[in-house]
């Protein structure tokens, strides 16, 4: 079972919520992987703005790539994860990161439905 990394202000199994490491989203990932148990919820006071929570391992060895659907009706958000280009073949660390990410839409969320 993997270790969680907790940044300042979060330690594991203290009670303290961890804090998500922030990541942006990259297209140069080696090895894609569709993560699983992403959290999409709204940005409080960016319409146009969600936000996504997912684990991954340590961000010195992996990151993080969004895919997005936008319709009238749907918003679909896929996460992707990967190894960074300049930590191929490198020893990393055997441990899961809660990182988030902002993603960006064309238009406000409003009505439609996050998927």
């Amino acid at each position: 079972m993997p270790n969680i990394a907790s940044p300042p202000g979060g330690a594991a199994g203290s009670g303290v919520p961890e804090q998500p490491y922030p990541v942006v989203s990259r297209n140069d990932l080696l090895n894609l992987t569709r993560a699983s148990d992403v959290s999409l919820v709204p940005e409080p006071g960016r319409a146009d703005h969600v936000l996504a929570r997912f684990s991954n391992g340590s961000h010195a060895c992996y990151g993080a790539m969004s895919r997005v659907t936008e319709s009238p009706g749907d918003v679909t958000i896929e996460i992707f994860t990967g190894v960074l280009p300049e930590a191929e073949g490198q020893p990393c660390p055997a441990v899961a990161e809660l990182q988030e990410m902002e993603i960006q839409l064309a238009g406000p969320l409003g009505s439609r439905r996050l998927r």
